[in-house]
This record gives structure tokens, C-alpha cells and sequence, in this order.
């Protein structure tokens, strides 16, 4: 299916290299046949052309293409407009497992210093994950935290955020 993508890349990217601008988000749709005759269909979350790279997500599978080292190579240029990083955290309120999901981050290489501090600044919890991961999504086990209102911070090297989240037991 991977390769299925990447033609289905090469061709968007064709489509839309005259006027697209760098930074720009389109929808593209993914179809793909397996080998016993099922077919799998996917809509692309995210199509993202960027200076160094190109970035699919599918939602269950992120494609990365750095320009030049594939089959394909487009002329990206540096647009002033950063794309929004958006990092969420679900359920809120909590009970025992939460979520962690984010998207907008091209650095996979990069990890992220998690933190988590209760409502009087002290850090009680802290782990370190790549961004990858973090694309993808993540499952932590907080159930040993008492009701109440909690803060988690996500620091990278251009990142920093505070989430806040209530835990109900």
C-alpha cells in the first residue's frame, strides 16, 4: 500500500506543483487492493508541502518524503506562514487512560519532554517521547491520579505548551 501512496503523491503533486503554495493542506484519497482481493479506501487527513519535505497522514499511517532522496522532487519555497501545531489530549476529563495526539510537527527526528504537574506546580509525572509518536498517537495510564486539575507540558526545541485537563475517579 505504501507504494500505492507514493503514486498517489506523485500524481497530486504533479496536479498541483504550478499553484500550490508552500505550506498549503489538500485532501487527497487513497485506495489500495490487497492481495486476496480486499480493497481499503483512506482519506487523507493531511497533504503537506513543506521546504525539506513532503508529509501524508492517513490517520493510521504518516508518509514522509525529504526532497531530493525519492522519485520525486518539488520546488518548495519558505512561506512566512508557519503551519499550526495542534496537540490534544482526550478524554478531558479523565479517568484512567488519556490520549495524546498531534499534528503540524515535521521534525519526526525530534523528541518531546512531557511533564505533568498538579494544580500547585508540582511535577509528578514526566516521560520523553519522538514526535512520531506523537503523530501517531499515544496512550499513557494516568488512573493513580487523585480527582482534580492537572496541567501537562510539552516541551521540544520550537514547542512549548500547557495543557490543562480534570481527572475524575
Amino acid at each position: 500500500m505504501k507504494q500505492l501512496v507514493l503514486l498517489s503523491l506523485l500524481f497530486f503533486c504533479m496536479a498541483l506543483k504550478g499553484f500550490s503554495q508552500s505550506g498549503s493542506f489538500y485532501g487527497v484519497s487513497v485506495v489500495g487492493s490487497f492481495s486476496q482481493g480486499m480493497r481499503a479506501s483512506s482519506l487523507v487527513q493531511s497533504f503537506n508541502k513543506r521546504t525539506e519535505c513532503l508529509q501524508l497522514n492517513t490517520g493510521l499511517f504518516l508518509y514522509y518524503a525529504i526532497k531530493g532522496s525519492s522519485k520525486f522532487e518539488l520546488t518548495c519555497q519558505t512561506n512566512s506562514s508557519d503551519t499550526p501545531i495542534d496537540i490534544r489530549l482526550f478524554p478531558n476529563p479523565v479517568r484512567n487512560y488519556v490520549r495524546l495526539e498531534g499534528s503540524g510537527l515535521l521534525d519526526i527526528d525530534q523528541n518531546l519532554s512531557l511533564s505533568l504537574f498538579d494544580a500547585a506546580g508540582k511535577r509528578l509525572w514526566g516521560q520523553v517521547i519522538s514526535v512520531s509518536q506523537l503523530i501517531a498517537g499515544t496512550s499513557f495510564f494516568w488512573g493513580w491520579l487523585q480527582s482534580g486539575n492537572y496541567y501537562l507540558r510539552v516541551d521540544g526545541e520550537e514547542l512549548h505548551r500547557v495543557i490543562p485537563f480534570i481527572k475524575l475517579n
